[in-house]
């Protein structure tokens, strides 16, 4: 299983997978801010970043947008390509991170702003950046696993200490 379990450390590691995108991004020059929250009475989480935003055109392998296969093709983000995946490192540890995420939700939103247009609802242009929010399973999940906030937010703290000049912000609602 590429989250590692169905308890609190695996359900954790869906809001780690969607954060090292917007990592990826930053570490890419293409951004400077995330924004995490987590809504705990309804079990929303939104991750949010200011980077280029998931591509939209056409995905040449599958016929379908580019944002529509990384949500749900195993190893379809631009991860592994070295300089010519559009990132020359990368954080997440499988590349499947957003279609995993996608598979284990109960529900799953993406926003993108990219180019000056917006892919979604509501999106207001001249934006630039991804936003996914996702509600998790719990008929996948152990009864009784939820978000830890403290838990989180020792992982942003670490992943902000290591990405120098990243401003990583935290919201518990």
């Amino acid at each position: 299983m590429y989250i590692g379990s169905t308890g609190q450390r695996g359900l954790h590691h869906l809001i780690y997978e969607i954060l090292d995108n917007a990592v990826d991004e930053m570490q890419a020059g293409a951004a400077r801010q995330a924004w995490v929250e987590l809504d705990l009475p309804s079990g929303w989480v939104r991750v949010r970043d200011d980077g280029r935003g998931i591509p939209t055109a056409l995905h040449p392998t599958t016929g379908v947008s580019a944002l529509e296969t990384v949500l749900t093709v195993l190893h379809a983000g631009g991860k592994f390509g070295g300089q010519a995946s559009g990132y020359g490192v990368s954080g997440g540890l499988h590349g499947v991170g957003l279609s995993v995420v996608n598979a284990l939700s109960a529900a799953l939103e993406v926003e993108v702003w990219r180019e000056g247009r917006s892919l979604g609802q509501g999106a207001q242009s001249m934006q630039h950046g991804t936003e996914v929010r996702f509600r998790f399973d719990p008929a996948i999940f152990s009864s009784g696993a939820e978000f830890d906030p403290e838990t989180v937010r020792g992982r942003l703290r670490e992943t902000a200490f290591i990405n120098a000049g990243a401003a990583i912000h935290f919201r518990v609602g």
